[in-house]
């Protein structure tokens, strides 16, 4: 009788498989990990630019009004409605509207 020839296979390193399989499981998780930090760091960066256009209107009407209040005219108009200061020669007239008496 023919002797059988087995075929030797070579025992799988089940310490490789193991960290094979760890190795996977780490990468996936970290990926899943920044794919979070990337959404939440994306939503971060949209509020921050709103944020940014909100107070560089604000900083453009505080502009404004800094330059409006060093003219000349805003300066007259504080000093005769606050102050009570006049020109020389000039008067007020307070023309009041309503139902005559």
């Amino acid at each position: 009788m023919p002797k059988k020839i087995r075929k030797i296979r070579p025992k799988p390193n089940v310490l490789l498989n193991i960290s094979v399989i760890i190795l996977l499981a780490n990468f996936i998780i970290n990926t899943a990990a920044y794919q979070k930090q990337i959404i939440n760091l994306k939503n971060l960066s949209s509020s921050l630019e709103q944020e940014l256009a909100s107070q560089t209107s604000l900083s453009k009407l505080y502009e404004d009004e800094i330059e409006k209040r060093q003219s000349q005219e805003y300066l007259e108009y504080i000093a005769k409605k606050h102050l009570g200061y006049l020109y020389p020669n000039e008067r007020i007239v307070d023309i009041k509207v309503g139902e005559p008496k």
